[in-house]
């Protein structure tokens, strides 16, 4: 099927968050086996669980700082958050839709992408400049590699820092 391109998005629902009002958003990720819509409340310090079927949240999960995005793994049913407020990667189970696991980063975890062949979550460091390697089935932080640029803050997006984790899927865990 080829791309529509020129088509004008259309609003099919609206419906209204928890939390503090005017605080700022971040990152959306979707659950495609729950129908869930996770969303990043950064300065709350919230991942909202959504279910699109029914537009309600199902969740407001607490203990994830400063996220700036989420990255969700099938089949665990885990959500890895980038906490910026404390440094570390929130692990989130659905199933209990609770933080599981804190694992530290360098400074400031931003942007993120899983990537399903090599089962690892690569989480991007904006003040650090640096890269940690989490390995989704051991469920721990292994290696950490250092860019030499702001690889969280691409303009390019998400594509961008999927090129470059490939580039790092050599890191051996530590």
């Amino acid at each position: 099927m080829a791309p529509a391109f020129g088509q004008t998005l259309k609003q099919i629902a609206s419906f209204d968050l928890p939390g503090p009002a005017g605080k700022r958003f971040d990152y959306l990720t979707m659950d495609y086996e729950d129908h869930y819509l996770l969303s990043a409340h950064l300065a709350a310090g919230i991942l909202y669980v959504i279910d699109v079927r029914t537009n309600k949240v199902v969740k407001a999960v607490p203990g994830v700082p400063g996220a700036e995005g989420g990255e969700y793994v099938p089949g665990l049913k885990k959500v890895y958050t980038s906490d910026a407020g404390d440094n570390t990667i929130g692990v989130v189970a659905l199933k209990t839709m609770t933080v599981i696991k804190k694992l530290p980063t360098e400074a400031k975890p931003d942007g993120s992408t899983y990537a399903e062949p090599f089962r690892k979550v690569y989480v991007f460091d904006e003040r650090a400049k640096a890269l940690a390697v989490v390995d989704v089935d051991q469920g721990r932080r292994g290696a950490v590699g250092h860019t030499a640029s702001q690889a969280g803050r691409c303009s390019s997006g998400h594509a961008a820092k999927a090129k470059r984790a490939r580039s790092f899927d050599s890191l051996k865990t530590v």
